[in-house]
């Protein structure tokens, strides 16, 4: 069953990136990065810095992450980290962190299928119990989700688009770069152990895309140790491989 993009993805009014097309003389990369990529990662893509290849060869899209927080509005992260949890303050009420992911997304994709992909490597904190989240569209009308969003302007959550878990005994793959691939429960996420709306939904058009990652969990602690990398964390896959190697957008 594919998805609807215009009920699912909330389409941002930033102006569309251009997509390059793929070189020959210079391999290029299958991302859209939401960091500077670092230049090691175009002589050596398997290089740990370097954004997942997956396993079935499919380009991975990457997210410019915002962490906000429903006290503060925003919260004090090092650039770009996928972060979402309940944790209580000094004063002992129960605060929410969660993350606005904004992607800028490759166009002329819609033909093809996608699908979410979340990973992590060994230099992340992945700790949170019990480890279990939710991918949420924003609700049309509300608002713009942008690089400057805070919990008190952000657009309201609508619905969950899926739900991983980091549960280590639930790891779905190893990428030849050294990162680790996390189950998804519900949704069109890869590898999904349940998948009830699908493997996959219809790329989105070309342009800003974003979501909002929250914790599943409402309870102290509870997903508080989530702690990812911009060059890991939510990514989106499109369910296809390059015949040419990397691509770059």
């Amino acid at each position: 069953m594919w998805l609807a993009v215009p009920s699912m993805l909330l389409l941002l009014a930033s102006p569309v990136l251009s997509v390059a097309a793929p070189q020959t003389t210079d391999p290029n990369l299958g991302f859209t990065p939401g960091l500077t990529i670092p230049s090691e990662c175009r002589k050596n893509p398997i290089f740990n810095a370097c954004p997942a290849r997956l396993p079935s060869g499919n380009t991975l899209v990457t997210a410019t992450n915002i962490v906000i927080n429903d006290i503060t509005g925003v919260k004090g992260k090092p650039p770009n980290i996928l972060y979402a949890g309940f944790l209580r303050t000094a004063t002992g009420v129960l605060s929410e962190s969660s993350t606005i992911t904004v992607f800028d997304f490759p166009s002329n994709q819609t033909s093809r299928k996608c699908r979410f992909q979340l990973i992590s490597d060994a230099g992340d904190n992945t700790a949170g119990r019990p480890d279990v989240y939710n991918i949420f569209a924003f609700k049309e009308g509300t608002g713009e989700a942008t690089v400057n969003s805070t919990w008190f302007d952000k657009p309201e959550r609508d619905f969950v688009i899926a739900t991983f878990t980091l549960e280590w005994g639930k790891i779905v793959a190893k990428t030849e770069n050294e990162k680790y691939l996390h189950g998804f429960l519900f949704g069109p996420g890869g590898n999904s152990t349940a998948v009830t709306l699908g493997e996959s939904f219809r790329c989105p058009d070309g342009g800003k895309v974003a979501f909002e990652v929250a914790s599943a969990i409402r309870n102290e602690g509870f997903g508080g140790g989530m702690d990812i990398g911009g060059n890991s964390g939510l990514g989106i896959g499109e369910f296809f491989a390059y015949s040419s190697g990397w691509s770059e957008s």
